[in-house]
């Protein structure tokens, strides 16, 4: 088993560890077996307490773990740690912290990411790994994870333009929309006006709101702007859809709107 080097049992036969045994003569006569035979055959031992060693952590064996470390556990690689990682195995991350095994390889959040493991990325997360890069959220949008993508943009930083618009249009995230703010998702309906894109503008206009005034005249503006295929469709699919209805202040015709009235901050401005 080629994972197991990677755990060596020091096998530390001393007195506090049989005389805690004492109590279970059973426990206590084959502690001292154990050691019998490994004054025999040493490496036989190691080897048989590094594959239990090893069952133990990718099974999350805790209570078999703290029994094979009390002979002395010591990590030859960090394989053992990235492997908790990527099955989820919280409950082993956990007893390497509280064991004083060093958890630092710099790439572990993104390896919890990567194999969908939400639990591991929330328990890295509050021992030390800043989510503080949006290159996280497109591996997630990258594998269609959802939770894990919402839960990078609640707790790392706010999606811009350009992250947003990967997700909805390279891995087709349109959720996103809920989560980015209302200027990104403006842009967002400006492109998928530009790309022809119907179910993103439908997901966008019927699921999300726009509480800005500006902003509501933009979008306005430009649907008056695009082509008559595309305002056709909007009229004919979207008009009925009660969280639409401020994107079509007066009937449209082929061709654009009517004269509509700007919102009063732009009135301001012109005046």
């Amino acid at each position: 088993m080629d994972e197991a080097r990677s755990i060596q049992v020091m096998c530390h036969f001393s007195p506090d560890v049989l005389g805690k045994r004492r109590s279970n003569p059973t426990t206590s006569d084959q502690l001292t077996m154990l050691q019998t035979v490994f004054e025999q055959r040493p490496d036989f031992v190691r080897g048989c307490l590094g594959c239990l060693a090893w069952t133990a952590f990718s099974r999350g064996n805790i209570a078999v773990l703290d029994w094979v470390n009390q002979f002395g556990i010591e990590l030859r690689s960090t394989v053992p740690i990235r492997d908790a990682v990527s099955r989820g195995g919280v409950k082993v991350l956990r007893w390497f912290s509280e064991n004083g095994f060093e958890i630092s390889d710099p790439d572990l959040l993104e390896l919890a990411v990567k194999s969908g493991q939400l639990e591991a990325v929330r328990w890295l997360s509050e021992h030390g790994y800043g989510v503080n890069s949006l290159a996280l959220a497109n591996i997630a949008g990258k594998i269609r994870n959802v939770p894990i993508l919402r839960w990078l943009v609640e707790h790392g930083p706010p999606l811009d333009l350009a992250t947003a618009t990967l997700l909805i249009w390279q891995y087709r995230q349109v959720e996103i929309a809920w989560w980015v703010s209302e200027d990104v998702r403006k842009h967002v309906v400006f492109e998928a006006l530009q790309k022809n894109d119907r179910r993103v503008l439908r997901w966008i206009l019927a699921r999300t709101t726009f509480q800005d005034e500006s902003a509501q005249w933009d979008i306005r503006a430009a649907i008056q702007s695009c082509s008559t295929d595309m305002q056709r469709w909007l009229e004919e699919d979207m008009s009925e859809v009660g969280a639409c209805r401020w994107c079509f202040p007066t009937k449209m015709s082929i061709g654009g709107y009517e004269e509509t009235a700007l919102p009063n901050s732009k009135q301001r401005r012109l005046q």
